[in-house]
């Protein structure tokens, strides 16, 4: 039951991150997937039949899986020079994204 959904959340990734990446513009693509994600848990939330809930698990999971690496890539092109604030940008993005672990 969860290989539909990590299909649809590579193909999902792989889309996202090489249009953002041909176009240049990263930060739509981070709203955009963050929407698609939101929306489709809400819609899990109010909606009771199990078929429904199952595809909006697919693009809501989807839709995070395509927010975390544009991110992390956007931070890294904003930052790009020294190496060492790059690192140190890429280290508290790791922290403060895991931290939602542990209050999770």
């Amino acid at each position: 039951m969860t290989a539909p959904i990590y299909a649809v959340g590579i193909v999902c990734v792989f889309t996202v991150c090489f249009t953002s990446d041909l176009i240049g513009e990263r930060g739509y693509f981070v709203v955009g997937a963050g929407l698609v994600g939101g929306v489709s848990f809400a819609v899990i939330m109010g909606v009771t039949n199990h078929v429904v809930q199952y595809v909006f698990l697919c693009f809501g999971l989807a839709g995070i899986f395509c927010a975390v690496p544009t991110i992390l890539v956007w931070c890294s092109n904003e930052v790009s020079w020294p190496r060492e604030k790059r690192a140190i940008v890429q280290a508290n993005l790791n922290v403060f994204g895991n931290v939602a672990s542990i209050y999770g």
